[in-house]
């Protein structure tokens, strides 16, 4: 397994075929309105960017990794690895209507991708069951959050989050549910996002 796919699948995403992960990134930035890029500071003042710069913003491109183009890659990838609702149906043995019903409830969490309902699968165990108690969570999340949003902060550590009263231990909301703790610490967090 390569390093990138070891990296999707340690975050609940399938092993993809670059084509079809390409695929994917161009169907999400096909959804993206153009943004103007280009010369950000040449449409300010002179004295107006004087007073950015002596703030210290930098008004020029600066080189590296591009923050949009990154979040675009993992919203493909969580597209690309999320589910319909006849694969969960399959996956937890559920009928296609009370699969929309968990949905319809936000016990499952769904995002639109055009006009295709996706049930992204980082809410369910390798052995395809949901991960316990994500429903508690699920219900409480913002409908606006974006996809990549609720992806990373399953995903990253929480300093709210610490195992066995061991400050340094923490870990992320998933692992914490997953590991079997308390949901109701999870949910309070989630409502703050």
């Amino acid at each position: 397994m390569t390093p990138v796919e070891r990296y999707l699948t340690s975050r609940g995403l399938k092993e993809t075929d670059p084509q079809v992960l390409n695929s994917a990134l161009a169907a999400v930035l096909d959804g993206i309105e153009p943004l103007a890029y280009g010369d950000a500071p040449g449409g300010l003042p002179a004295a107006e960017q004087a007073v950015l710069r002596a703030g210290g913003l930098q008004l020029e491109p600066q080189p590296g990794l591009d923050p949009l183009a990154m979040t675009a890659v993992k919203y493909a990838a969580i597209v690309e690895g999320s589910l319909t609702a006849r694969e969960v149906g399959e996956r937890l043995n559920l009928t296609g209507g009370r699969v929309r019903q968990l949905i319809a409830d936000r016990s499952l969490y769904s995002f639109l991708m055009g006009s295709r309902r996706l049930i992204p699968r980082f809410q369910f165990r390798p052995d395809g069951g949901l991960v316990p108690n994500i429903a508690v969570v699920n219900r409480v999340l913002s409908p606006g959050l974006h996809p990549v949003e609720v992806f990373n902060w399953l995903h990253a550590r929480n300093a709210d989050l610490f195992r066995d009263e061991d400050l340094d231990a923490t870990v992320s909301p998933l692992d914490w549910l997953k590991a079997g703790y308390e949901a109701a610490r999870v949910a309070l967090l989630a409502r703050r996002l």
